[in-house]
Order: structure tokens, then C-alpha cells, then sequence
């Protein structure tokens, strides 16, 4: 501790959770080593950078329709900002060649051709960084139906759902 003499300023912390509750300042140099020793050797913290949660959603369903050439909504996305990246996977049960488009901009228009199944039993995959509507066209005899599966995993992060 030092001298009287030597202290030109005695300050009380009562408040603080350490045990040296004074610290002792001459001119402005600090003196209370313990204090200053707790802080040595102790690296800056950084902050911890926040991370979005991510939610997966795995959609799946059945594909039963006509062979007239019409296209058949399986799935949108509803308020979604920004859109969900995603895979799309089909699978064709019978043999009338299907088509599936997707809306990748989410103006409504499934405009893109993914890939087309023309074999029994035939599936395929294509991964998207942005979807917002799949669609199936089933070609063929209109008197007959074109079944199948259909697989939609999009991600997507947790605060962005209105």
C-alpha cells in the first residue's frame, strides 16, 4: 500500500463485486496491482456474431392427374421474403411423360423447365438457391392419369415469416 504522502487520490468502489475496494491513483498512474493483474494475460472477447436459425421444411405429397397437358400446382411459398432455397425431387409411377416448372422469382409464373421423367419409374433431382412454386404437366392420352411423388425440402431462415 502506499504512502500517504504519495496519494493524491483515494477513490471507494464499495459497489464492485472484486475484494480491493479502493483503488489508489498518484498523479494518474493506478496503483492497485492486483487490480491491474486481472486483466493481464486475458484476451480480448469477441462478439459472438448472431446466427440465423434455419428452418427446413420437408414437403412431400402425391402426383394424380390427367394426361391433358395441363399444369397442376404441388407447391408455393406464401410470404416468404426472401425466397427459400430448396430441392425438388420427382419421382414418375407411370409412363406418360411429366414435365416439371418452377417459379424461381416468385412473380407467379412457373416458367422454368427443372426436367422432364419420360420413363416408368424414373426420378430426378435438382437443387434451386431460390423457388417459389413447382409445377407438373402430365402429357399423354387426356383419357388417362399420370401418377407419381413429389419432394420439396426448402430452408429458409427462421425470422422471415410475416
Amino acid at each position: 500500500m502506499p504512502d500517504k504522502d504519495e496519494i493524491d487520490l483515494i477513490i471507494n468502489l464499495d459497489h464492485l463485486p472484486f475484494p480491493e475496494r479502493e483503488i489508489y491513483s498518484s498523479s494518474s498512474c493506478v496503483l492497485n496491482e492486483k487490480q491491474n493483474s486481472r486483466t493481464r494475460g486475458k484476451k480480448k472477447r469477441r462478439k459472438k456474431q448472431k446466427k440465423t436459425q434455419e428452418i427446413k421444411d420437408d414437403i412431400c405429397g402425391h402426383i394424380r392427374q390427367k394426361c391433358d397437358g395441363n399444369a397442376e400446382e404441388y407447391w408455393r411459398s406464401i410470404d416468404i421474403d426472401p425466397l427459400p432455397s430448396g430441392s425438388v425431387t420427382v419421382l414418375n409411377s407411370s409412363g406418360y411423360k411429366m414435365t416439371v416448372k418452377a417459379d424461381l422469382t416468385g412473380d407467379g409464373n412457373a416458367d422454368i423447365v427443372l426436367f422432364s421423367l419420360t420413363e416408368r419409374d424414373q426420378s430426378k433431382s435438382v437443387s434451386l438457391g431460390s423457388i417459389a412454386k413447382i409445377e407438373v404437366i402430365c402429357e399423354g392420352d387426356s383419357s388417362q392419369i399420370c401418377n407419381g411423388m413429389y419432394s420439396v425440402l426448402i430452408a429458409y431462415p427462421k425470422d422471415v415469416c410475416k
